[in-house]
């Protein structure tokens, strides 16, 4: 494994085992949330949230070890110069100063603004996502937006289990379908009371509701693009009986800048 490890570090992934498969997740740029987690779906008690100070005499620097098309010969590239705090990085397989410049800056920027961890128990909806993928997360301890789960659903109209809030600005909902996908819904109005949300379109996908037997859909709803925040799986373990606890970073599309063309469009690899 950790030579696979080395032979996609090149292209800013790592090798992703799915059994007898081997696949591979990819730090870009994320177009999508593969998952939602609320109130609704974590484990209570469970949340935790970090965030990572600079330490005297950690790196300010990242010094990447590459080798030259001509000789194959080694040769480095540092971002910034000039600076002895470095960093050092062997990218195998590599022979393009530009890549290698890439990856300094991904490495620098990653260190600079990756600072906010979280993690969670959730039940098997855990397993519905992998190492790299972005998920939301709305949670009330932190005021990550709001929660609740759909109780009702007639035509257009739903009516949820908890009252929402409509005097946020903007306001704007996600609702999850039946595969764990959150779908942005724009436009929503009150219904005759707070707890009836009126859509303004079918949605086109199913939503499960909680009078017809099943567990309700998860929605998180507040203020347009704050309804949730966003994260990068780094780890799913498990956690005592039908539980599984995940590690997350903060997703911040500007870890990119500066970073190879293929990393600032979604190029994630489904397992």
């Amino acid at each position: 494994m950790k030579t696979a490890r080395s032979a996609v570090a090149v292209v800013a992934a790592v090798p992703l085992p799915q059994g007898s498969r081997v696949s591979m997740a990819h730090d870009s740029v994320k177009d999508y949330r593969a998952a939602l987690f609320t109130d609704e779906n974590i484990v209570a008690g469970s949340l935790q949230v970090n965030y990572e100070f600079d330490k005297i005499g950690d790196p300010t620097s990242t010094k990447v070890e590459y080798r030259t098309r001509e000789w194959f010969d080694p040769d480095y590239v540092q971002v910034p110069p000039d600076r002895d705090d470095f960093d050092s990085v062997n990218l195998f397989g590599c022979t393009s100063r530009d890549v290698a410049e890439q990856q300094a800056h991904l490495t620098n920027n990653r260190r600079r603004l990756r600072r906010k961890t979280v993690s969670f128990e959730t039940e098997l909806d855990g397993a519905l996502v992998f190492h790299g993928q972005r998920i939301g997360v709305a949670h009330s301890t932190p005021r990550w937006g709001h929660s609740a789960q759909v109780v009702e659903r007639h035509g257009l109209e739903l009516y949820l289990s908890v009252a929402v809030d409509w005097s946020i600005p903007n306001i704007t909902m996600l609702i999850r379908d039946t595969e764990g996908r959150p779908h942005q819904i724009r436009g929503i109005t009150q219904g005759k009371t707070p707890k009836h949300v009126l859509l303004p379109a079918d949605p086109l996908f199913s939503i499960p509701t909680i009078d017809g037997g099943y567990e309700g859909a998860i929605v998180a709803f507040g203020e347009l693009n704050r309804e949730v925040t966003d994260w990068i799986v780094l780890a799913m373990e498990p956690s005592g009986e039908s539980r599984i606890k995940i590690s997350a970073a903060e997703y911040r599309p500007d870890v990119y800048v500066n970073a190879m063309p293929h990393q600032l469009i979604d190029t994630t690899v489904n397992p």
